[in-house]
C-alpha cells in the first residue's frame, strides 16, 4: 500500500494506536461500503502560479467515526501528496474536524509548502501550480465501514483561465 509508510511513522509517533492502524491497512475493497466520495468537479482548470482547490465532499451513512483518513495522491505520476488522519473521535461524522477528534496531517516532501487540505471536506488544495501539475489526483478515504477513492483531473495552462473552479 502507497501510504503504509507514512501511515506507519505516524503510528511510530504513538497519534493512532496500532490496531486501529492495522484495521484501517486491511479493510477489504471491494466489500459493502457505508462510505462515498463526491466531487464537486470531474475537472479543474487552474493558471500556472496560482492556487487550485480541487473539490470533494466525503458522505458516511454511520453517523459517527471514532478514526478514518484521507490521502490525496497524483495519480499521473504514482506519487503521493499527502495524508490525514483523524482519530478519536466522538461525535458525528460531518463534525470530524472539530475537538475532541484529533487531526495529523502528513505532507510528501516535494508538496510541504505547496499542498493542503481542507479541514470541513477533506479537498486538496495546491498552490503555486505547476505545468506538470497536470494530470489525474486521486482521493482515498479509509475507515472502519470501508474504503473509497475519487478522481479529479487538473489541467494547469500558461494564461489565465476563467472559471469557478481555480482560487
Amino acid at each position: 500500500m502507497l501510504y503504509a509508510k507514512g501511515l506507519n511513522r505516524l503510528s511510530h509517533w504513538n497519534r493512532i494506536e496500532p490496531s486501529k492502524m492495522d484495521l484501517a491497512l486491511n479493510l477489504f475493497p471491494g466489500a459493502s461500503s457505508k462510505l462515498s466520495i463526491v466531487p464537486h468537479v470531474a475537472q479543474v482548470h487552474a493558471s500556472r502560479n496560482a492556487t487550485a482547490l480541487l473539490p470533494i465532499s466525503i458522505r458516511s451513512l454511520d453517523p459517527a467515526w471514532e478514526y478514518f483518513y484521507i490521502s490525496w495522491d497524483f495519480a499521473s505520476r504514482n506519487r503521493p501528496i499527502l495524508v490525514l488522519v483523524v482519530d478519536r473521535c466522538q461525535g458525528a461524522a460531518h463534525r470530524w474536524w472539530e475537538p475532541p477528534c484529533q487531526l495529523m496531517l502528513d505532507v510528501a516532501r516535494e508538496y510541504k509548502q505547496r499542498a493542503d487540505v481542507t479541514p470541513q471536506n477533506g479537498s486538496l488544495v495546491l498552490q503555486g501550480l505547476r505545468s506538470e501539475d497536470t494530470g489525474t489526483y486521486r482521493v482515498t478515504v479509509k475507515g472502519p465501514n470501508g474504503e473509497t477513492s475519487a478522481d479529479v483531473n487538473l489541467t494547469v495552462t500558461d494564461g489565465n483561465t476563467w472559471g469557478e473552479e481555480g482560487i
